[in-house]
């Protein structure tokens, strides 16, 4: 393949000079310079230094410029109505008129930045977002009592006021001196597993009979504090316990401490809210058809009542039959999660496909 090379009077010729001969025939007249002219550079630094006082030699300071000459007050460098302060030069005022946009007339009679209207007479800019606002500031608590950080409620203690003493939001030196931080209230100490607790101290009987630590646990995205015992390869859990990777006997699961304590103890309920920690319905932490049993009446329909169900002397009207509370379940994956294997308990399914230890 033949490739048609450039001829040497064209490729001798400066590409500079041919845009040249190019630009003069396209406008007559017009002069080629093959060395172009830069604009001068900005200056970076757009405030003019001046010295104080004046009265030195100079030669005319050109447009606009103040001459300082010998024998001149003004200071040198600063154009007629400037003021040198500090070695820069600033405009003279007498009030926050004289001054541009986003500046004030200072004390000094000279226009400084930091007031003013802004810059197009509307609202001042607003602020730089600062994040979310916290619930709980609009939240008003009676007295003794504060709002709790995740549940946005009134309770009577958190952690926050763990070691003040005297504070709303303490429980006090008294008889139930612990705060359950999960579900924000006082308890009395008791050094056994998954007791609400708030220091190791807390965690051990006279006796030592049982001994823990006080730890605290993040159950999906929820805070407690608890006594738990220490777990081995030497020291395993006691039943229905696992040993987690921090080395210490935990519910299974990922349950919280007051779902398993409340199933242990068989604690009466009247809903599912009686048996998981307070407030977290909605939230993953929340185990529904932990409560079984319960009996509670419908509400009224909204009908006209009777007042005595057509006997006028029948007295006040009847009340209905009231609530029958039932026992708290712990959820779980396999019997062996169940605190009362030895004792026959089974992960059963109750309905719905959900498991729990029965009986």
């Amino acid at each position: 393949m033949t490739v048609a090379s450039t001829p040497w009077y064209v490729a001798r010729v400066p590409r500079r000079f041919i845009a040249c001969l190019i630009g003069c025939a396209s406008v007559l007249g017009s002069g080629c310079d093959e060395t172009p002219v830069a604009p001068p550079p900005p200056d970076p630094d757009p405030v003019r230094e001046c010295t104080e006082g004046g009265g030195a030699p100079s030669d005319d300071a050109g447009d606009g410029e103040m001459d300082a000459s010998a024998g001149s007050s003004a200071p040198m460098g600063c154009r007629s109505g400037e003021v040198c302060v500090q070695g820069r030069c600033y405009a003279e005022c007498s009030d926050d008129s004289d001054c541009g946009p986003l500046e004030q007339c200072g004390s000094n009679g000279v226009c400084q930045s930091g007031g003013g209207p802004a810059r197009d007479g509307g609202p001042p800019p607003p602020m730089m977002d600062a994040g979310p606002m916290d619930p709980c500031s609009t939240v008003t608590c009676e007295a003794g009592q504060v709002c709790h950080p995740l549940s946005h409620q009134c309770v009577d203690c958190t952690d926050e006021f763990i070691t003040m003493i005297g504070a709303d939001g303490n429980c006090g030196i008294g008889v139930t001196p612990v705060c359950d931080i999960a579900n924000g209230t006082c308890h009395a100490i008791d050094p056994s597993q998954c007791a609400a607790c708030n220091f190791d101290e807390q965690c051990a009987t006279t006796d030592m009979s049982f001994v823990g630590a006080c730890v605290a646990r993040d159950v999906m995205g929820w805070s407690e504090q608890v006594c738990l015992q220490s777990c081995d390869d030497m020291t395993p859990c006691p039943g229905g316990l696992t040993c987690s990777s921090a080395g210490y006997c935990e519910p299974p699961l990922g349950l919280s401490c007051t779902t398993w304590r409340r199933a242990r103890d068989r604690a009466m309920c009247l809903s599912d809210d009686d048996c998981n920690i307070a407030s977290t319905r909605g939230e993953s932490v929340f185990f529904t058809e932990t409560c079984e049993g319960e009996m509670v009446p419908m509400p009224d329909d909204g009908g006209t009542p009777d007042p005595d169900g057509g006997d006028l002397d029948a007295g006040p009207p009847d009340a209905g039959p009231p609530p029958v509370p039932g026992r708290c379940l712990q959820p779980c994956g396999e019997t062996a999660d169940c605190f009362d294997s030895v004792g026959g308990q089974t992960c059963t399914d109750t309905g719905a496909g959900l498991t729990f230890c029965v009986p």
